[in-house]
């Protein structure tokens, strides 16, 4: 938590990491840099990772942390906005959550925050592999749905693919900002989802970063675009 947190607001966030890896203490330097420039509350959520535990476990456990954190008050004071964000496959996680919300008919985030996410699990020839992306591209993804424990009649699924939920379930989405790098091969999905958010009416703001590695803002003490990234997100926040 920040030293002059406002007292009104809070966020959840969930780590990247192939849903197989990652975790609160990867991830916790970036979180604080978050929470300090946005001056809110913030819960890192610690939920389970495959292949022991395959899909839909990890994704049930951030839809519970999230419900949770709307009926706390980490300053004392009842929360009027609460925010969702994720990175990588935890951006999968967070807009996969922000759906199932929906289709539940529970409160959902104020705002929506997704960094460099994975939106389309399937291999998918429309995403260009690029050389300057040490992450991989398709062949490199082709076997991590596998290790989520996913069904591969089950990759379309919009908990699972996004850019596949439907008009009328995404037009509930809340204001979004999607940043990702134009040097990864994840930017498609990025670049997708966005035009899908404002066909469906939803405020979005794709922010497109050059030449950057994916999900760069964990260089929080190496990077100073890393740094901007993070003022980025406080000031949609705000």
């Amino acid at each position: 938590m920040p030293v002059d947190p406002l007292s009104d607001r809070a966020m959840v966030y969930l780590h990247g990491g192939g849903w197989v890896a990652g975790s609160l203490y990867n991830h916790r330097p970036m979180a604080a840099a978050i929470a300090k420039a946005a001056r809110i509350p913030l819960l890192l959520v610690d939920y389970r990772l495959a292949p022991e535990n395959a899909y839909p476990a990890g994704l049930e456990d951030c839809i519970t942390a999230f419900l949770w954190a709307t009926d706390q008050s980490p300053t004392g004071q009842k929360l009027s906005q609460i925010f969702l964000g994720g990175d990588s496959c935890g951006g999968n996680l967070a807009a996969a959550t922000c759906l199932s919300l929906i289709e539940r008919g529970e409160r959902l985030p104020d705002k929506l925050v997704l960094l460099s996410p994975v939106l389309e699990a399937a291999c998918n020839p429309d995403r260009q592999d690029r050389d300057t992306d040490p992450v991989g591209g398709n062949a490199g993804m082709a076997g991590v749905p596998g290790l989520y424990g996913i069904d591969p009649e089950l990759l379309g699924d919009p908990h699972i693919s996004l850019v596949n939920a439907s008009a009328e379930d995404v037009a509930c989405f809340p204001p979004s900002l999607i940043q990702a790098s134009g040097a990864e091969f994840l930017h498609w999905d990025a670049r997708t989802f966005a035009a899908l958010l404002a066909t469906s009416g939803v405020r979005v703001t794709l922010s497109s970063w050059p030449g950057l590695p994916h999900v760069w803002h964990l260089f929080t003490d190496l990077l100073p675009e890393a740094r901007e990234a993070t003022d980025e997100i406080a000031a949609f926040l705000c």
